[in-house]
């Protein structure tokens, strides 16, 4: 099922796997390109909870303790993604503590960390781009107000 390119309002939950993809080079790089590069451009906002500097902090880090990237190199990565704008959702943590706690009972097999997007993304009222399949399989069944709200991009969005 491929969703518009934009969701109604321009307006998404962007997670940290995308971002990820877009500074190093994965599989997913040219998938993360036209939506970070519309993110710059303005024709997108998007939202993020406040630990997903965290989250991408620690992705430089195993960037460079795994893959053997050089500290320059994560330097430079972490500094093109603060030229991201991304609206950080301040005190999400405390905000969403028990709402993401809620999902993490109810969807098997999906972290914490990917319920506080998905807490964010409830709350607002946007969809969620990610490319974590696991994440979108175990949120689509449960159907009702999760419904459609998980998207993979380059299968459920198509830019």
């Amino acid at each position: 099922m491929a969703a518009s390119a934009l969701p109604p309002g321009g307006s998404i939950v962007l997670d940290v796997s995308v971002v990820g993809a877009y500074l190093f080079n994965e599989p997913n790089t040219t998938l993360a390109r036209p939506v970070c590069q519309k993110i710059v451009r303005g024709e997108l906002a998007a939202f993020v909870p406040d630990l997903y500097w965290a989250e991408l902090q620690n992705i430089c880090r195993r960037k460079r303790d795994q893959n053997g990237l050089s500290l320059a190199d994560i330097e430079q990565a972490y500094q093109d993604a603060q030229g991201l704008p991304v609206a950080e959702e301040a005190s999400a943590l405390a905000r969403y503590r028990s709402r993401a706690w809620d999902l993490v009972r109810q969807l098997a097999g999906v972290g914490s960390y990917d319920c506080y997007y998905l807490a964010l993304a409830l709350d607002l009222g946007i969809p969620l781009w990610t490319f974590d399949r696991r994440f979108r399989d175990a949120v689509r069944p449960v159907g009702g107000q999760l419904a459609g709200v998980v998207l993979v991009v380059g299968e459920d969005v198509i830019l």
